[in-house]
């Protein structure tokens, strides 16, 4: 199905469902076709979970996190590019770590997954661009 570098949920779907955790993405905002979407699928969901929900104790949710749901989509577009370890969030220190992927993605590709994932989970309505990607990789130096 596309998918690598699963994991295995402690408790199976059984203890998902009894937690009443997400089974299903919610089905609100506009329709991104299956760019932003798939390549967050492909990239992202086996550690933030297909709702953007996350995995406990393992990797932040990205719903409600507040870098998502930025107006100034500059720190979402860094860490997607170069990674993160231990930032916490809502008093949470998450232990896994995020791999960069600035040598994986196009500016385009990059774009539209962080287009998806802020709209799915941010609710931010502004695309962004390649060249918001690029502004970040020029400026990403000089921070």
């Amino acid at each position: 199905m596309g998918f690598d570098n699963l994991l295995v949920l402690k408790g199976g779907i059984r203890e998902w469902r009894e937690k009443n955790y997400p089974i299903t993405k919610p089905t609100t905002g506009p329709d991104l076709g299956s760019g932003g979407a798939r390549l967050y699928a492909q990239h992202c969901a086996g550690c933030h979970g297909v709702a953007g929900y996350g995995m406990a104790e393992h990797f932040p949710p990205l719903v409600g996190d507040p870098m998502i749901g930025a107006d100034d989509p500059w720190g979402a577009i860094y860490v997607t590019l170069y990674g993160l370890k231990g930032r916490p969030l809502d008093g949470v220190t998450y232990p896994g770590t995020m791999a960069g992927f600035a040598k994986i993605l196009t500016d385009d590709e990059a774009a539209a997954l962080l287009t998806y994932a802020r709209v799915a989970f941010g609710q931010q309505k502004k695309p962004l661009t390649a060249a918001d990607i690029r502004r970040v990789k020029r400026d990403a130096g000089r921070r």
